[in-house]
């Protein structure tokens, strides 16, 4: 009997550990395909330097030309030589255009501009 309980725990230990590793392989595959997803919309969005930082994480890209470190370090520089508002006032700017693309939100934009008495020639506003 002992033999047999040695022998199933030579082959479940294993088992077990080759199982457990393919699901977190699993794992790090789904969040690379959500990064993938993330990293097509913020590229349509305009904001390069996330979607090549999102880019590089999705293919494992640590080290090399476009790697996350050098993208990382290029987002630091910038931050540290333009300060954050500058790159803030970017992404403002960049976000601003892709929603001025749909009707929607132009005039959902428009009200808001307008319910701060930014536009002066707001219909039914008086001068």
């Amino acid at each position: 009997m002992d033999h047999i309980m040695f022998y199933v725990g030579c082959f479940t230990g294993p088992l077990s550990l080759v199982l457990l590793g393919l699901l977190l392989w699993h794992k790090r595959e789904v969040r690379r395909d959500v990064a993938f997803d993330l990293c097509v919309e913020m590229e349509k969005w305009g904001l390069g330097l996330i979607a090549k930082l999102l880019k590089a994480y999705t293919i494992g890209n640590y080290l090399g030309k476009d790697s996350m470190g050098r993208t990382i370090r290029k987002i630091v520089a910038d931050i540290q030589l333009h300060g954050l508002p500058a790159m803030l006032e970017d992404l403002f700017w960049k976000l601003l255009a892709h929603f001025l693309k749909a009707t929607e939100k132009r005039d959902e934009i428009r009200k808001q501009l307008e319910a701060a008495d930014l536009i002066a020639d707001a219909p039914g506003k008086k001068t």
